[in-house]
């Protein structure tokens, strides 16, 4: 994984062995050992450092599965605005290795899956109520600097009626130079990153609030509301009401 790259799940990772440093928007992380951390993948990351011999465990847990959990509104505004989550050492990390292997052959048998996503609940709340946001330290000097500060500033300002041009601007990049190297090196349009980042504030704001719909549409940066369900459902797959429902089934479809 050395070029940036994404995926709209959280990631829960275990680093048994070796040395690994992420690089996240302006900022590198070094991955604890023996230590369970969590991190949003819809912020464009990779490997910038790692050992020759490297050990890792990784469990993806989709974003209604995420949302829907109780955490508190903090916890899951510092995530998806691309924090790093470790949790502190304890008594569980010898056993971590051990719950991810058996998540992972037990989330293929029907009779077990539920089991294994209660105990992947747990443990995940645990380290939400216990976790710190990891240290991050500016990144190396690369090619990628110009990058890193756009995508920082595009996490950060996400939530604010924006559009891609002005953050380039205010990153002190020329639009068009920025557009160019953001495709490069992610894969994707700018516009189309901002509006999951946008959308991944929504099912926040779904799963943790009753907030209506036109207040989320606003405060998550949408021009309008007919732009907030269009852009919604092209990207989950559902609509907004929809996926307020999988995360509490007594809310109405509105």
């Amino acid at each position: 994984m050395v070029d940036f790259h994404r995926h709209n799940e959280v990631e829960l990772t275990l680093l048994v062995e070796g040395r690994l440093v992420y690089q996240f928007n302006n900022s590198r992380v070094v991955v604890p050992p023996q230590q369970l951390s969590l991190f949003w993948g819809g912020i464009p990351h990779r490997w910038a450092e790692w050992s020759g011999k490297m050990e890792l465990r990784v469990v993806c847990l989709p974003m209604p599965f995420f949302t829907r959990i109780p955490f508190s509104n903090d916890f899951l505004r510092s995530v998806l605005g691309g924090r790093f989550f470790s949790g502190p050492p304890d008594s569980l990390d010898a056993f971590d290795c051990l719950l991810m292997e058996r998540w992972s052959r037990e989330l293929g048998k029907p009779s077990l899956r539920e089991i294994a996503r209660l105990e992947i609940e747990a443990r995940v709340r645990r380290l939400a109520l216990n976790g710190t946001p990891h240290a991050q330290s500016p990144p190396s000097k690369s090619g990628t600097d110009a990058l890193s500060t756009l995508l920082g500033l595009m996490c950060r300002k996400a939530e604010e009626p924006l559009t891609f041009t002005e953050m380039a601007v205010q990153a002190g990049l020329h639009p068009k130079y920025a557009q160019r190297l953001f495709k490069k090196h992610c894969g994707i349009s700018p516009l189309h990153y901002l509006h999951q980042l946008r959308i991944g504030h929504a099912q926040r704001l779904l799963a943790t609030t009753d907030k209506s719909m036109l207040t989320i549409a606003y405060e998550c940066g949408f021009s309008s509301p007919s732009q907030f369900y269009r852009v919604f459902h092209r990207i989950s797959g559902q609509q907004p009401g929809k996926y307020r429902q999988r995360c509490h089934p007594g809310f109405g479809p509105a």
